[in-house]
């Protein structure tokens, strides 16, 4: 009888990214990859501690990312978002 493996398919998978992961390595991260971002946390946690990473989201190299969750999400887009009636960013009442 074959018995059932005490993780899931998504842990495999995290596990398998955060083996490929080496101490002091930029690695880039695109939007909505929460297994890729997992897999990165467990490397920088166990193996990588100087690892970074280029983020989609801010357009910086990030050394200290902030807990995986999608508890505040939103406002990561909502915060720059542009007021109503602006075109573009360099538009007059535009955030700068």
């Amino acid at each position: 009888m074959v018995q059932a493996p005490d993780f899931t398919v998504d842990e495999l998978i995290c596990v398998c990214i955060a083996r490929q992961l080496t101490d002091g390595e930029v690695v880039a991260q695109g939007i909505a990859t929460p297994l890729v971002m997992a897999g990165y946390l467990l490397a920088k946690h166990t193996h990588a501690p100087n690892l970074q990473f280029a983020s989609a989201v801010s357009n910086a190299l990030v050394r200290d990312p902030a807990p995986l969750g999608l508890a505040r999400i939103e406002e990561l887009w909502l915060d720059r978002a542009l007021p109503p009636g602006c075109s573009s960013p360099t538009a007059e009442g535009s955030p700068t």
